[in-house]
């Protein structure tokens, strides 16, 4: 047993290890009833929003929430996560239309201040949290976004010091960690954003265009970059997340699926870790 197998998704102490104080936003409540479907389908290690690049001996799977309404199964092993992303875009599975998740409304993650300007932004930069921002950041684009007009988004769990820092280097186009970041990108033209976040992939689902700045070696390891590395290079980025988020490959499980999808999932992983 590792030490993470008591974090779980309806779990209190689980998250307030993770997030804090800060609210999380009441829609998430509904993905406690998912969350044992996963466990029902897999005889192994299974792991909430941790993850760790084991063996294709496929001994551990993960899971997190996605878009507030559905949760990314994926297999604990870079290598399966990227190859099934790439395969994902071919499969049989449908496509889900990006309406049909944009439909949700706005689609933050924490409880935040709905943002009072309706105004357009050229850009917007979405940082990561404080755990990130020292060394998966290129702070030189991201200072160029923001010579050119963007607006920088802080993570809503930033540390207090980060928050002085950032005040410092961006004054005035330094949007608050407690303001809405999904109302700020639906009103910037550009995203910015690092593969830990899901707001390039909301911006990619609004046909926005999408730029990561990621600083560093980039690591394989964040948990939604298979899926921006199997999508911005395609010609049409909005369709082939689409189809993404249809897949069994790609490890989607929303809230329309019957409870054996997860099983599905995971009986897609189990060919690729003999592949």
């Amino acid at each position: 047993m590792s030490d993470f197998d008591q974090d779980r998704i309806d779990d209190a102490y689980t998250i307030l290890s993770k997030i804090g104080n800060i609210s999380r936003s009441p829609a998430l409540s509904s993905l406690e009833g998912m969350a044992p479907h996963v466990y029902d389908a897999f005889d192994g290690e299974v792991l909430f929003d941790i993850y760790y690049d084991g063996g294709r001996d496929f001994k551990s799977i993960t899971f997190t929430e996605i878009f507030s309404h559905g949760l990314l199964i994926s297999p604990c092993n870079d290598a399966m996560r990227y190859d099934m992303a790439l395969h994902a875009l071919n499969d049989e599975d449908p496509s889900v239309p990006a309406e049909r998740i944009l439909g949700w409304g706005r689609i933050d993650k924490y409880q935040l201040r709905k943002r009072l300007s309706r105004k357009p932004v050229p850009a917007a930069v979405f940082l990561p949290g404080t755990n990130l921002l020292s060394d998966k950041v290129n702070w030189a684009q991201v200072q160029a976004a923001v010579d050119a007009g963007a607006l920088v988004k802080m993570h809503p769990i930033t540390s207090a010091g980060w928050e002085r820092r950032l005040k410092q280097e961006f004054g005035s186009r330094l949007v608050s960690k407690g303001e809405s970041g999904f109302d700020l990108l639906a009103a910037a033209e550009r995203v910015y954003t690092t593969s830990n976040s899901e707001m390039g992939l909301l911006g990619i689902l609004m046909d926005k265009p999408v730029d990561l700045v990621e600083g560093g070696v980039t690591s394989k390891r964040p948990i939604y970059r298979q899926l921006y590395e199997a999508v911005l290079p395609q010609d049409n980025p909005k369709a082939a997340l689409e189809k993404l988020l249809g897949s069994r490959h790609a490890g989607f499980y929303w809230p329309w699926h019957d409870s054996s999808r997860p099983l599905e999932i995971v009986n897609a992983m189990r060919t690729f870790a003999h592949a």
